[in-house]
């Protein structure tokens, strides 16, 4: 197997099962499902782009067609839907890690809870959680809620005290729209 990315042109995939006639694959009634691609869009909300497949592809400059060959010599071409992509901006406001539109030591006992009880952190919005903006999700982050309810901190980066979408590039997002923002 073979698989090729360009952030800006996309993928090519390449797959042989066996050249000698060892092993086969369903026929074309089948939809048989070779490759599957989640595409993270970066850009403004409400921007449109489209999603395009093409019918040959150039690896190392050689034009190779799109197609699945099998053992017979007969061939059949993968079925490529394009699409559009609207991108949705997601707005949240930053310090609401339990997402009811309040910053509060809930939000800092909700991460810390988070942080700490092991495994993956499952949280609607990463970016609300991201307190201090630094780029990671830490210890750091309930410290700088408790440090601006309790003892005069710094308040969060934008979007705070109101609603917006994350002015800084980063890794988080938000699953869901904040519950008490609207677009």
């Amino acid at each position: 197997m073979d698989l090729q990315t360009d952030p800006t042109l996309g993928f090519t995939f390449g797959l042989i099962i066996c050249f000698t006639g060892c092993a086969t694959i369903a026929g074309p009634q089948a939809n048989l499902v070779l490759a599957t691609v989640e595409y993270q869009a970066v850009g403004a909300g409400g921007a449109l782009t489209t999603l395009d497949y093409c019918d040959t592809v150039a690896i190392g400059g050689n034009p190779v067609p799109t197609s699945i060959v099998t053992t017979s010599a007969s061939q059949s071409i993968p079925i490529t839907d394009a699409g559009e992509i609207t991108i949705f901006a997601t707005n949240f406001m930053r310090g609401d890690c339990d997402n009811d539109g309040l910053m509060t030591i809930s939000d800092a006992i909700q991460l810390l809870s988070q942080l700490f009880q092991g495994g993956a952190l499952q949280l609607a919005c990463a970016d609300a959680c991201e307190v201090n903006d630094d780029g990671g999700l830490n210890i750091a982050d309930p410290i700088a809620v408790l440090q601006y309810l309790f003892v005069g901190g710094l308040p969060p980066p934008p979007p705070f005290p109101d609603c917006g979408v994350d002015p800084t590039p980063d890794a988080f997002g938000c699953d869901t729209q904040s519950a008490p923002c609207s677009p």
